[in-house]
């Protein structure tokens, strides 16, 4: 008869190695020799296996963390490890061999280590910090900016980068495409010195070359790309140059004629010259360090049409924009959330109703009260600032997520492809998580490539004085990233995924590009008051891996408002080309579709913002396809990194 005996345990003497990360080995208790393929796992969304000498690797993250090992034919133990900032090495685990239960045995998979972000910032010759004016935040213009572009400003393949700054100027970095920045911004012309905020990108009079613009409190700004490196401001020519306090800005062909149009989210009539009066509900709000949204006026939203002829017409009374209500604009995204073939769009709004404007053949009704993303659940205007569309749960249909003021929570809005959304966020485990916490930038984005999105978000509070006046909510907050489980959930893994995401801080705008070419997701955070952080996604190329860069010729030629999608085995892949989202802010152009596994995509089917459709069938993977309107079967495709 076996007797069942307990599992040894043995740790070596601890070895500083790096943030969070333990290393070891797992040997049979009884000849010491190693044991491949055993299971170390830590939560149900962390885990790694040992490999054919016995050895692992595992960045847990500081902290006391339940180590589980398992392997079949063995026992398995269960220990509690408390795991310093400097890391543990030589961890040894001693397995026991066991009979194994019959007549069935299961066998647990676990997921492959899942990747983490480096700050590159230093590294990478980026030297940028935002100051929004002197001392102590003063005023709710202040505390509220600001964003970041990533856009390829002089065509050569590369995300270059731009950052919005406040009380001093904006600045223009260039990618090397070797990993590293270069300061432009003088030579280029974009130094703009104006109180900043958004920024967006786009080819507005379709000459090969991508335009910028920035919307600031005062005169927005629009840089004319000249395709020599240099841009010109020609804002007031064009007819964008609005002297409203301009907050999010985003592009896309509203009326599918072939020219992206402008739309861009006003906040508040606000002049820091003059007091402003308490409202009788900010009087009932609590502390609070100076007037905040409630105690001012909003100021309409614009949506400005492209002419053809580098001008622009403000039709937002003609479009629907504004009707019935004028809010108080800070987040804004377009895409096409009905399926239609237009252009929808969504404004997260402070402290007034959010809209979703559904697009009719080009003219807009606000649907957002009756598809149920007007107010929060509770029925109440929330303090909404960040918003991205993206289709989380494969279904084809574009799902909603929007970032809140602290006490609100984030909300997750699934497509229920009636027209409607419901707010599944408490069943999607992403309530609790972010309670505490001041949410702006964010963005759906597949950061392990499994072909699923998960979601970034950036926190940080509007009073610096919250450290002193509440023990539980601070003014400098923990970034969260959330790892989606396939299944509807989500698991929050911030703690295990950088040290980027131990630290707190005040951030605001978020921008997402694949910047170094190696096949994965980075980001970028912009902290008011600080120092940005670029974050280099290091193992998110481990698995497979297409990127899409499409070109319109009758659609607008940054293909604004394609919609893509990717079927491989089981997964089916649906993305849209989106021009501002996030706060602020505006991720790359290209597509970056993670397949997992899956070695092969066996179909892309492209519609583009003319209407046209096209199919590619059997594509290689782990790399970067061109892909021109009318011409796809000619699409060029060039290995820019493959997976390890």
């Amino acid at each position: 008869m076996l007797r069942w005996l307990p599992v040894l345990l043995l740790m070596c003497p601890a070895v500083a190695t790096s943030a969070g990360l333990v290393t070891g080995k797992v040997l049979n208790a009884e000849t010491d020799e190693p044991l491949p393929a055993a299971n170390i796992r830590v939560s149900p969304s962390l885990g790694t296996t040992s490999d054919g000498s016995g050895r692992f690797r595992l960045l847990t993250g500081p902290g006391t963390h339940t180590f589980h090992v398992s392997m079949v034919g063995h026992t398995t133990v269960e220990r509690q490890i408390r795991i310093p900032t400097a890391g543990l090495s030589d961890v040894i685990f001693h397995l026991k061999p066991s009979p194994l239960p019959m007549p069935e045995t299961i066998v647990e998979g676990q997921r492959p280590i899942l990747p983490h972000f480096t700050d590159v910032t230093a590294p990478a010759g980026i030297l940028f910090e935002h100051v929004y004016g002197e001392g102590h935040l003063r005023n709710i213009r202040e505390a509220t900016g600001a964003g970041a572009c990533f856009f390829d400003h002089d065509s050569d393949g590369d995300a270059d980068l731009y950052l919005v700054n406040g009380a001093r100027a904006n600045a223009l970095y260039g990618n090397h495409g070797d990993g590293t920045f270069i300061d432009l911004s003088s030579s280029a012309g974009v130094a703009d010195t104006a109180y900043g905020m958004g920024c967006a990108a786009a080819d507005y009079d379709n000459d090969g070359d991508v335009d910028l613009y920035v919307t600031n409190h005062g005169a927005n700004v629009l840089y004319r790309n000249d395709g020599d490196g240099s841009f010109a401001d020609v804002g007031q020519q064009a007819g964008v140059a609005d002297t409203r306090w301009g907050v999010g800005a985003a592009w896309a062909d509203y009326d599918n004629d072939g020219l992206v149009d402008l739309y861009v989210a006003n906040y508040l009539d606000y002049d820091p010259t003059k007091q402003a009066l308490r409202s009788l509900v900010s009087l009932h709000e609590g502390f609070r360090a100076y007037p905040g949204p409630r105690d001012y006026e909003g100021q309409a939203d614009a949506l400005f049409a492209n002419n053809g002829d580098g001008s622009f017409t403000d039709v937002s009374a003609e479009a629907g924009i504004n009707s019935p209500q004028i809010a108080k604009g800070m987040g804004c995204v377009f895409g096409d959330y009905d399926g239609d073939g237009d252009m929808d769009l969504f404004v997260a709004n402070d402290r007034t109703p959010n809209q979703l404007y559904r697009n009719d053949d080009g003219v807009f009704a606000d649907v957002a009260l009756w598809a149920g993303v007007a107010f929060d659940e509770a029925g109440h205007e929330s303090g909404a600032m960040g918003v991205d569309f993206g289709d989380y749960d494969g279904d084809g249909l574009l799902d909603l997520f929007v970032t809140n003021f602290d006490f609100e929570y984030n909300a997750l809005y699934r497509n229920a492809g009636d027209g409607s959304f419901l707010d599944v966020t408490a069943e999607a485990g992403l309530a609790q998580p972010g309670y505490r916490f001041v949410g702006w930038g964010t963005g759906f984005f597949d950061y392990d490539n499994d072909g699923h999105l998960d979601i970034f978000v950036a926190n940080g509070h509007v009073h610096e004085d919250m450290d002193v006046l509440s023990e539980n909510v601070t003014f400098a907050q923990p970034n969260q990233l959330f790892h989606n489980e396939t299944d509807g959930t989500f698991t929050e893994v911030s703690a295990t995924s950088g040290p980027h995401f131990i630290e707190p801080r005040v951030s605001r705008g978020v921008a997402f590009a694949d910047y170094d070419n190696d096949g994965d997701t980075d980001l970028v955070v912009l902290n008011t008051g600080g120092p940005v952080n670029l974050l280099r996604n290091d193992g998110g190329s481990r698995e497979n891996w297409l990127a899409l860069r499409l070109v319109g010729s009758s659609a607008n030629r940054d293909a604004i408002g394609a919609r893509v999608q990717v079927r491989t085995g089981s997964l089916n892949i649906v993305r849209e080309v989106h021009a501002g989202s996030s706060y602020l802010s505006q991720n790359e152009l290209e597509l970056m579709f993670g397949l997992g596994g899956h070695s092969r995509v066996e179909h892309i089917h492209i519609r583009w913002p003319s209407g046209r459709t096209a199919t590619i069938e059997d594509t290689p993977i782990n790399r970067l396809m061109i892909i021109a309107e009318g011409r796809e079967d000619e699409g060029s495709a060039g290995a820019i990194g493959v997976a390890d």
